[in-house]
């Protein structure tokens, strides 16, 4: 972020139009997001762009906001205000219907678990803090004067390279001290992961030009799981949608893809399975949600799920549907005012237009009184989402998704390491199910083991430890985004305050 700083500091020296800075700053945004989600672009053209450019702009707004800051209220509270505005941007970005915190700062030490094992108290936001502190540290070095006399300006300089190089390493000592004491313990528990791998453009649905029948998809996912499946085998895992076709939330017994769960179930009784659907449910004119659509009968009303079941030896389902969607494909934003917008979401197979939700993070519970927190897909990027979870009793984790919609690119492999943090923030294990890779076990300090290749049928077998304790990150969740967002708040009526007394003093 420095040259960005450089950029706004001679912008400021010069008087230059604003307008300048603005064009700078979303060029630079603009090829970090181009260069690391351009991927989206094989799942939608026109989504790519519009996605990319849109948070390009949003990204600009607390560069703008810290400007005007730092040129009314001077650059201690100036610079100050920076992290302030960016981290309140990024909470706001994980909370309204339009969310995109896939490039939250703090996601960018994914692949490096062993320096951030303090995000259990702060989540990822802390990282983003953490990147701003070292920043700005980095900055004020490189700002030092050169026309000091030789020996101050020596110690000045030195006295900042050590305050930097502490800012920098001090977490990552703390971080590698936790990480290679940090102890597992916990009831253990024996889980397959099955990955099916059918392509989702050609494979899996009926409009693919290499569709397999839905009864096939079925039994190659019950055939990779009895290759592994032991009498000690107490947990499957089945990805996202795995269970094809759309089914009957009032009766699920009834599908067909139940009753050969069922089957299986029968042939392995200890073995609770959990899997996802697309599930939809009927309802009554005076019933229907703001997501629900319109049928045949003016009376009926439809809302379609993505949904995760578990099933078990006893006669109950349970089920969570998916409520942290992706804006434009499985979600309008806003429905209520914008209803007539479903028919541009983006088609990405199976079913399209507003998905419906619910408000609670329903926890999965097998017989043994176990706990399994089912996210679904996109859900594993929003840390205090997950944290509601293990406040509601989940041992484990458990992350089943379909990652083929980007092909063997960066996106799939991005998407891996939130499970990494994820792990980390709760110190809950990760079982996590891909419908074409990469599936994994993730232990709670987020190393990642037995990863799948992409794009190969495939199932795992692994021990995970389950954890009761709930972590402060848990428990509280973004507090420095909600603390931040209070502050920035207070920094722009300031800052308003101050424009006001100048203009008030200059018509004096």
């Amino acid at each position: 972020m420095v040259p960005i700083l450089l950029i706004e500091r001679d912008i400021t020296h010069n008087r230059k139009p604003f307008i300048h800075l603005f064009w700078l700053t979303y060029l630079a945004f603009l090829t970090w997001n181009a260069l690391t989600t351009w991927w989206i672009w094989i799942a939608t053209p026109a989504g790519a762009i519009g996605a990319i450019m849109a948070n390009t702009f949003l990204m600009c707004i607390p560069v703008m906001l810290f400007h005007s800051t730092r040129k009314r209220a001077g650059e201690r509270i100036g610079y100050v205000s920076l992290p302030v505005y960016w981290i309140a941007f990024e909470y706001l970005h994980h909370q309204w219907e339009l969310a995109w915190p896939w490039l939250t700062l703090g996601n960018g030490f994914a692949m490096f678990p062993q320096f951030i094992q303090w995000y259990e108290l702060s989540g990822a936001l802390g990282g983003s803090l953490w990147i701003w502190i070292v920043n700005l540290m980095i900055l004020r070095l490189i700002l030092v004067p050169p026309f000091m006399e030789g020996r101050i300006r020596m110690q000045l300089v030195l006295r900042k390279v050590v305050a930097t190089i502490a800012a920098l390493v001090a977490p990552i000592a703390l971080s590698l001290l936790a990480f290679f004491t940090y102890a597992e313990k916990g009831r253990s528990i024996e889980v397959v992961v099955v990955q099916p791998n059918f392509n989702p453009y050609h494979e899996k649905f009926p409009d693919g030009d290499r569709f397999i029948p839905y009864q096939q998809q079925v039994e190659r996912l019950i055939n990779l799981s009895e290759r592994l499946i032991t009498e000690n085998t107490a947990l499957l895992v089945w990805p996202e949608t795995a269970l094809p076709g759309g089914m009957d939330m009032d009766s699920l017994e009834e599908h067909w893809q139940v009753m050969m769960m069922r089957h299986l179930l029968d042939t392995h009784p200890q073995l609770t399975i959990v899997s996802g659907i697309d599930g939809y449910k009927v309802l009554d004119k005076e019933d229907r949600t703001a997501t629900a659509r319109r049928t045949g009968n003016p009376n009926l009303w439809v809302d379609f799920y993505n949904t995760a079941i578990m099933l078990d030896s006893s006669t109950s389902i349970q089920h969570y549907h998916k409520s942290k969607l992706v804006p434009g494909v499985e979600r309008m934003p806003y429905p209520q005012l914008f209803r007539l917008l479903d028919r541009f979401a983006i088609d990405m197979g199976g079913i399209t237009g507003s998905l419906g939700m619910q408000d609670e993070r329903t926890v999965f519970f097998d017989s043994d009184s176990r706990g399994f927190a089912p996210i679904i897909c996109f859900e594993s990027v929003f840390g205090a989402y997950v944290g509601a979870y293990v406040r509601n009793g989940a041992h484990a984790i458990l992350v089943i998704t379909n990652d083929g919609w980007w092909g063997n690119t960066a996106g799939h492999k991005q998407h891996l390491y939130f499970s990494s943090l994820r792990a980390i923030e709760m110190r809950r294990p990760v079982a996590r199910s891909a419908n074409t890779g990469i599936s994994c076990f993730v232990d709670r300090r987020g190393v990642i083991h037995q990863s799948t290749e992409y794009g190969e049928p495939d199932a795992i077998r692994g021990e995970m430890l389950l954890n009761d304790r709930v972590t402060f990150y848990a428990h509280h969740g973004d507090v420095i985004g909600s603390a931040f967002l209070w502050l920035a708040a207070a920094l722009i009526i300031y800052t308003f305050y101050l424009r006001v007394r100048k203009k008030k003093s200059t018509l004096a």
